[in-house]
């Protein structure tokens, strides 16, 4: 099937470069923060988050590192510039191609859903999680199609927007039957919090999060790697068909501390252009290649176009809820 996204509508308009927060402390251009048309209370809303901000404490000493160009930075090379080597977004061999070494439970008991680490005969590990290991009963409203495909599809997500971030993962016919397998970003640490990270990954990972609608962003789900990059993993909770699917009761909706923290502002420039670049058609194929429902795929694709139309995040292509991870400041709400 084929789909026809516009890329080329007109902003609805453009940062306010005379704003003071328009330069850093030393006088040098930075971020514009200023709000999207008709998003002034994103003002009052980030005051908020700074209020929740000073008072949580972060879980790591680290001193922020300058934002960096995402479209400068391919995926293999962290912003910073250095190398990964093989990069944890790249490809590897097709596992079915490898044989297995060793498959054990990873965390027994300590996830809804069965995972397990899956390491090959060339040394890589993937995590595995079977389609028969899937909890569709604790959270309501998860689509016929599983978690299976969504876990895949961010991967494809990231590699169309070419955002360089999450674990190449793909479809696995293993040991407990069909499933996902996801890259081992190996070596990593717990997450740190949003802030601690550069703000073109922040950036990078609210595009993510809001494109695919992720309804479980909280910081279990993502890591850190050696370079001090964010890892995010942990995707099955993603591609909503409604504003009512993954329904936790008081968790619902998008669910993304980047989000939050980016929703009504403007993206840098750089990262606007890039997605500018993406050709809609061709990723809504390969996501309907995976079996997503359609209203799952055009809702990731809407979402998609309104950043690259309006600058950033503005909620108007998504009806629901969105909260931080653990809803301490609620960006929007539309229904109790």
């Amino acid at each position: 099937m084929t789909r026809h996204h516009g890329t080329d509508a007109p902003r609805t308009g453009t940062p306010d470069t005379d704003s003071p927060n328009t330069r850093g402390d030393d006088g040098a251009p930075s971020r514009p923060r200023s709000p999207l048309p008709g998003r002034s209370h994103a003002d009052d809303a980030r005051a908020t988050r700074d209020r929740i901000t000073a008072s949580r404490p972060s879980n790591t000493s680290a001193t922020p590192r300058p934002s960096s160009s995402a479209s400068a930075n391919p995926p293999g090379t962290h912003p910073s510039g250095a190398t990964h080597g093989t990069h944890h977004t790249e490809p590897w061999p097709d596992p079915m191609d490898l044989a297995v070494q060793s498959i054990a439970p990873m965390n027994a008991n300590a996830h809804l859903n069965e995972a397990y680490v899956v390491t090959f005969e060339d040394g890589s590990q993937g995590l595995y999680k079977p389609v028969t290991g899937e909890d569709t009963t604790t959270v309501t409203g998860v689509p016929p199609s599983g978690l299976a495909p969504r876990e895949v599809g961010a991967s494809v997500v990231d590699r169309h927007l070419g955002l360089g971030l999450t674990p190449a993962t793909t479809n696995w016919d293993g040991p407990q039957g069909p499933g996902s397998l996801q890259r081992m970003a190996m070596p990593n640490t717990p997450s740190n919090d949003p802030g601690d990270y550069t703000s073109s990954e922040q950036q990078r990972m609210a595009v993510l999060d809001y494109v695919i609608g992720n309804s479980d962003r909280h910081n279990g789900n993502y890591l850190t790697d050696q370079n001090g990059g964010v890892v995010p993993i942990d995707h099955g909770y993603s591609f909503p068909v409604d504003q009512d699917s993954f329904d936790r009761g008081p968790i619902r909706g998008i669910r993304s501390d980047f989000v939050a923290n980016e929703y009504g502002t403007y993206m840098d420039q750089d990262i606007v252009d890039g997605l500018n670049r993406v050709d809609s058609d061709r990723l809504g194929d390969d996501l309907a290649r995976l079996g997503l429902e359609e209203p799952a795929i055009d809702g990731a694709l809407s979402r998609l176009d309104e950043i690259r139309q309006n600058g950033g995040i503005t909620g108007a292509n998504w009806p629901g809820r969105i909260t931080e991870a653990h809803p301490l400041y609620v960006a929007r709400e539309t229904r109790p």
